[in-house]
């Protein structure tokens, strides 16, 4: 339904949001929020468990406002599913999520991978069209944290600026999660100011990316994997970027 999905407001759609967890004192909370609204590509599969608490993997197809889907991984806790009535299938069910972005390292063949996903904090399953429609293109993410190095800088096809990094996300127990972030245009002009250490503070978006992987043997692309990167779309400002201290 790429037809019926609109700009959505970045802030103004987290700020509705943060009405609901006024009450909330969850620090790591307020400096990683992400929103999205999509449709279940797959059914509920188990993906891990901790202590008591079982998580639950389903992928959801995020619609973008130009008719291009976005898949991401979304984990639930078996707390939520009881909570929320979640069972199998799933497969084709709308549903919002409201959590944290978060990354892990997965060593694949002695290669280090990082891999993303959505941890669902609440969730809301949609049946009523009116309100699918109306929720169809959502996908907000809020970070704030540091530049765990220089930023890399190029150009894309067109000639526009583009500007990469990684971004540290504090975390509990002192560490952190390592989000990649694309910038393009202006904000990727202002970027190239950054260092690392630097703190920064922004508005985006969840997206798949696909890159291309080469054989170093015969210095060849051989093949293309899906990764996932935020798009920043709206730093904040006051100041736009605010330099670390030593």
């Amino acid at each position: 339904m790429p037809g019926n999905t609109h700009k959505w407001s970045l802030r103004e759609t987290m700020r509705q949001y943060e009405k609901t967890q006024k009450n909330s004192r969850d620090y790591f909370m307020m400096n990683n929020k992400v929103i999205i609204f999509g449709k279940a590509e797959t059914n509920l599969e188990r993906h891990h468990k901790v202590e008591h608490e079982v998580f639950y993997c389903v992928t959801l197809e995020v619609v973008r406002t130009d008719g291009q889907v976005d898949h991401i991984p979304v984990l639930i806790s078996s707390t939520i599913m009881q909570k929320k009535n979640l069972n199998n299938p799933f497969k084709g069910s709308f549903i919002e999520v409201a959590g944290q972005y978060r990354s892990y390292d997965l060593i694949n063949d002695g290669a280090r991978q990082v891999c993303l996903f959505v941890l669902a904090k609440n969730v809301s399953l949609f049946t009523k069209q009116a309100r699918i429609q109306k929720r169809m293109g959502k996908n907000v993410i809020f970070l704030d944290g540091c530049v765990a190095d220089y930023p890399i800088i190029h150009f894309a096809n067109d000639n526009m600026e583009v500007t990469e990094l990684v971004l540290e996300v504090p975390r509990n127990f002192a560490k952190f999660y390592y989000i990649p972030c694309i910038m393009y245009g202006k904000y990727a002009e202002l970027a190239t100011t950054l260092r690392a250490g630097d703190y920064m503070a922004f508005y985006g978006q969840i997206q798949n990316r696909q890159r291309s992987i080469y054989n170093n043997a015969f210095i060849c692309m051989c093949d293309y994997c899906t990764t996932h990167q935020v798009l920043v779309t709206d730093i904040q400002t006051s100041p736009m970027f605010r330099r670390a201290t030593n």
